[in-house]
């Protein structure tokens, strides 16, 4: 697989030995694909990754599904859903942009012409 792009460009920063126990660690999980990657590079290089944690997700049903499958425990600080609450209350959102933030978070894909863009 190819390197990350960022950092020091490798798929799999750090050392470890064969059969230890790896956590994966992101900062924000949108579809969940290049986590998966990243598990399937530490597996396939004999290591064990039972656990991703990240900073936060979107809570895409496409991430859920990809850590399932990948048989992969995914834990997160907080989600999108959490943030975008959070706003409104503190009121840096109103109850309207909340509710097309989170038609987002529904539908990615059909947002935008829902929206007009």
């Amino acid at each position: 697989e190819k390197p990350k792009g960022h950092g020091r460009e490798n798929q799999i920063e750090g050392r470890f030995e064969r059969g230890q126990r790896i956590l994966i660690i992101e900062d924000h999980i949108s579809m969940g694909g290049s986590s998966v990657r990243a598990i399937q590079s530490v597996r396939d290089a004999e290591g064990i990754v039972e656990c991703c944690l990240a900073i936060s997700s979107y809570e895409m049903k496409e991430a859920e599904e990809a850590f399932r499958i990948a048989n992969c425990k995914l834990y997160t600080g907080t989600v999108f859903s959490a943030i975008v609450e959070e706003a409104n209350v503190l009121g840096k959102i109103d109850a309207e942009n909340q509710r097309v933030v989170m038609d987002w978070k529904a539908d990615p894909k059909g947002w935008a012409a829902r929206h007009g863009f």
